[in-house]
């Protein structure tokens, strides 16, 4: 369309100079006559040239900005769990390596919080996969509303999960995920069919802040100790990098 529009004007310009000769040359009213005639079919084939372009454009625009939207939903199922609605791995993985290099560029501390739900394997065996999956979903929308800004609440993978904190203080970040527990560990799980009390859940959560320069598999291994010396030592609570370094001490 963009060729055939360019031939146009050329050929436009043509008859334009040549009408324009015409009028020079010609000595009769006849010969002008056919001058402006001819300029105006020229005008005529171009006004349509050009709307039929202008059409088309419109088409492609819309089909671009379709595209577009498209390509957004794509990317943001590619970072979206399925099933709990929250971010997922691949998405916990780049953010992390963005926050990291943003408390590099800035000074401002980092957190990283990894959490596991207390005995959910035990849950699923018992209750059924379906009943576990609620119960993924309803952590994971806890999770989302106790973060904003640029936190982010992450599925990491089964039945643990992450929480990326930038700009925020170790116990800050502990304080943060207390919340989290107590607001967790306060819901009744029932079974909506039959009404069967399934009881609470809990979380035990690893805390560290980053040190700026470290690789990020040493700062996620920091936050995964933490979160073992809870499972190990009670579950139900939240464990700081510091604590662990107070009980490797003594």
């Amino acid at each position: 369309m963009m060729g055939d529009a360019s031939g146009g004007v050329a050929d436009f310009g043509k008859t334009l100079s040549a009408s324009l000769g015409a009028f020079a040359d010609t000595k009769g009213l006849d010969g002008m006559r056919a001058a402006v005639q001819s300029l105006a079919l020229e005008t005529q084939k171009m006004q349509k040239s050009n709307s039929a372009l202008q059409s088309k454009l419109k088409e492609s625009s819309q089909e671009i900005a379709s595209l577009r939207q498209n390509l957004e939903d794509v990317q943001r199922e590619a970072m979206t769990d399925s099933l709990t609605g929250i971010a997922n791995r691949k998405m916990f993985d780049t953010t992390l390596r963005q926050r990291a290099m943003e408390a590099m560029e800035d000074g401002e501390p980092l957190c990283l919080a990894l959490a596991d739900i207390d005995f959910f394997k035990k849950f699923n065996d018992t209750y059924g996969h379906q009943t576990g999956d609620q119960v993924l979903k309803l952590v994971a929308r806890i999770l989302q509303s106790n973060v904003k800004g640029k936190d982010l609440a992450a599925r990491y993978g089964g039945e643990e999960f992450a929480l990326i904190l930038p700009s925020t203080k170790l116990f800050d970040a502990k304080t943060v995920c207390d919340n989290i527990r107590n607001s967790v560990s306060t819901k009744r799980i029932r079974n909506r069919t039959t009404g069967e009390e399934m009881g609470n859940i809990t979380l035990s959560i690893g805390i560290a802040v980053f040190k700026p320069g470290e690789s990020l598999a040493d700062f996620i291994n920091r936050s995964d100790e933490g979160l073992y010396f809870a499972k190990g030592n009670g579950r139900n609570q939240s464990v700081l990098e510091t604590q662990l370094e107070s009980v490797s001490t003594n």
